[in-house]
């Protein structure tokens, strides 16, 4: 497809939504693709705020969820005796999933921002946890 019509597509979507293909985009190092997606939108114009306020939401979203995910495997003992902890990672996933569903959002793409992509816990659903995945959804939303 030609940038031109590309163009035309991105400006039919909304700036949220502009802000998730453009965040993915710049995870995947696609900054082509990342500088379209950012010219779809007016720079004077009020959806270019929410768009960056989105993006600035994303980003803060990665950086705190991994900051949180390598602090709580950094207190979790390699002989997998602690079992709370590992109700917190996959709590947290468990959070992130929604999260970036309602957002729109690959989680690939704040995982990879956040330094944990491909760091999963072992028989997740063993140890998800309904009120702390509400905690970490406490913690998560109000960033985005």
């Amino acid at each position: 497809m030609n940038p031109d019509k590309v163009s035309r597509l991105y400006s039919q979507l909304t700036p949220h939504e502009l802000a998730a293909l453009g965040f993915e985009a710049i995870q995947r190092r696609d900054y082509v693709e990342g500088e379209m997606i950012a010219n779809a939108l007016n720079k004077q114009s009020r959806d270019y705020w929410h768009y960056r306020a989105r993006v600035f939401g994303l980003t803060s979203l990665a950086l705190f969820f991994g900051g949180m995910y390598w602090k709580t495997v950094a207190c979790t003992p390699r002989d997998g005796t602690d079992s709370m902890n590992y109700s917190h990672i996959a709590s947290m996933d468990a959070a992130l999933l929604e999260v970036c569903k309602q957002c729109k959002v690959s989680v690939e793409a704040i995982r990879t921002l956040g330094q944990c992509a491909g760091q999963y816990t072992l028989d997740k659903d063993l140890f998800v946890k309904p009120d702390l995945v509400d905690y970490y959804l406490g913690l998560f939303l109000p960033l985005i």
